[in-house]
């Protein structure tokens, strides 16, 4: 486990959180660890889980569908491609999202 997540598991235990020793403990940085305890960042991972379009199952999914429509000798376009994630999340991506 990473140590700023060991360090955040430890100063969720103490009574009156220490962040400056519990920071020294696990070798990361106060101020990073503060921000994290208090909400007011997150982690790199949680914020492209956040801002990505599709979660992890439907990408997979959306690659499936691409790879037979290509072993079909059709591959999709991008205005199709936008069209099955519409359908597999809900929102529309953005007229750019397949090409990126």
């Amino acid at each position: 486990m990473e140590p700023i997540k060991l360090a955040l598991e430890d100063l969720r235990s103490q009574e009156c959180p220490n962040f400056k020793s519990t920071a020294i403990k696990y070798g990361v940085d106060r101020t990073r660890l503060g921000r994290r305890f208090k909400g007011q960042t997150i982690s790199k991972q949680e914020y492209w889980e956040i801002r990505s379009h599709l979660n992890n199952e439907q990408t997979k999914a959306l690659i499936i569908k691409i790879n037979r429509l290509s072993a079909f000798g059709t591959p999709p376009t991008p205005a199709m491609v936008r069209v099955f994630a519409f359908n597999l999340s809900g929102k529309l991506p953005g007229e750019n999202w397949a090409a990126r």
